[in-house]
């Protein structure tokens, strides 16, 4: 059979024409042999109804052939997609990393401004968008630590049908917002989008990098491009994963501060300190209504001060920048200058144990009122919370004694009565992270001379 091109289709119509007639003929060959000097005889005018069919019949037949997903979708449809996230992908990396770039070269990285935002939502819809219920963000720097925040609720209207159910179902396990039509908040998504823009200093259709939580990008792109009207002004939302941010700023504040290669060894890291979430229980900063409900762990306002947080304990030792509570840390936090000021002060009856960190083990002990509070990040990487002491297997002479806070709350939120944090084995000031099962140092360790 001839190959299906502007020729082909030429022969079958000139076949119709003259079996029209009466003509008859005894195969496509017998058609090519008398049509074959007529098409060489036409020009590229007369051709051109023939070439246009070729190339349609020719996609039509690639689209009858294509393989096809379990869901019918064809693999070419399924391929280019992947190619266009992954593109995306690439791209955020690259803007991501020049602009932290340029603030390092600039001196500016201590003052480069970051827009953390998380969006709750009442349910997603079946188009792939999500009702909002509420929008936190903050504006953040290593230097200022949390500079401005803001938080608003959100009433969206009646939910679609059938949705009621799966709203109530996602607002107890998470949020704890009411649901419409008895929800709280701004009903005026212009009065919403005007206060979100000027907070986020926007200009001329050019909004900064957004950040957030891996898991958080769909609902959190899908919301801001509803309440900001996006597809129909043309603004550019881009919602960047924190943890890619997070490693790229962790490697070049070591590499410009203290000229050290090493920053986290993989991505999988500072997603690990942000899943932890070590602040999750932090009081007083939330919004009213969360804070009320003692349901901090959830609002979005809250969920952006903890990344900022998480962050400033990882980053401003490196940077020399001394953290200052209720901007770098919760507020009943210390930092270790603190730390250093009062430790001459406690109890060193326990001096004499050997400091040979790599025989001593954690046994439980009381250590009374000299007790002392160990910071999320060294607890990321050595113990579980308990108390414990750390004693020398070698000599039982001498113990150790410090206690970590029973409460079910991570980070610096419950601090013990000595209210000292001392962070000796946290991932600040070029110190790379460790994995093992090493106790921290304890507080009134004295560096041998």
């Amino acid at each position: 059979m001839p190959k299906k091109n502007a020729f082909f289709y030429f022969i079958i119509d000139y076949k119709h024409r003259e079996e029209s007639k009466g003509r008859r003929f005894r195969g496509l060959q017998d058609v090519s042999r008398i049509a074959g000097p007529i098409w060489k005889d036409m020009d590229e005018q007369q051709r051109a109804p023939y070439v246009a069919k070729a190339k349609q019949g020719n996609e039509q037949d690639r689209k009858n052939h294509e393989r096809l997903s379990c869901h019918g979708v064809p693999l070419s449809t399924l391929v280019a997609e992947e190619r266009a996230v992954k593109s995306k992908t690439a791209l955020i990396r690259s803007r991501v990393e020049k602009m932290i770039r340029n603030a390092a070269e600039n001196n500016k990285l201590e003052h480069l401004e970051f827009y953390f935002v998380s969006c709750g939502y009442f349910c997603p819809l079946s188009d792939g968008r999500y009702v909002p219920a509420e929008i936190g963000a903050i504006r953040y720097s290593l230097e200022g630590g949390v500079m401005a925040k803001f938080h608003t609720l959100i009433n969206p209207g009646p939910l679609p049908l059938g949705k009621s159910l799966e709203a109530k179902e996602h607002s107890n396990n998470f949020h704890q917002l009411p649901i419409p039509p008895d929800a709280l908040g701004e009903t005026n998504f212009e009065h919403i989008a005007n206060k979100l823009l000027t907070f986020l200093q926007h200009s001329e259709k050019k909004m900064p990098l957004l950040f957030t939580d891996r898991n958080g990008i769909p609902h959190v792109e899908s919301i801001l491009t509803d309440i900001l009207n996006a597809k129909t002004t043309g603004l550019e939302i881009v919602v960047c994963p924190l943890a890619e941010m997070f490693f790229v700023l962790k490697k070049t504040v070591l590499h410009y501060s203290l000229s050290l290669p090493e920053g986290f060894p993989s991505e999988s890291v500072p997603q690990m300190l942000i899943d932890r979430d070590l602040y999750a229980y932090t009081e007083n900063i939330s919004c009213a209504f969360h804070e009320e409900k003692g349901n901090g762990v959830d609002c979005a306002q809250s969920r952006c001060v903890r990344w900022a947080y998480a962050i400033s304990d990882s980053c401003c030792l490196d940077m020399h920048i001394d953290m200052l509570p209720g901007v770098h840390m919760p507020l009943n936090g210390a930092t270790l200058g603190e730390i250093a000021s009062r430790s001459h002060g406690l109890d060193s009856s326990s001096a004499s144990s050997k400091q040979n960190s790599s025989e001593k083990r954690l046994t439980g002990t009381n250590p009374g009122n000299n007790a002392v509070f160990i910071s999320g990040s060294d607890m990321s990487y050595g113990c579980d919370r308990g108390t414990y002491s750390n004693q020398d297997s070698s000599d039982s002479v001498g113990e150790e004694r410090f206690e970590f806070d029973n409460n079910s709350a991570a980070g610096l939120s419950s601090i013990l009565p000595s209210g000292l944090v001392p962070q000796v084995r946290g991932i600040g000031r070029g110190r790379r992270i460790q994995f093992d099962n090493t106790p921290p140092l304890p507080w009134n360790h004295q560096p041998r001379k």
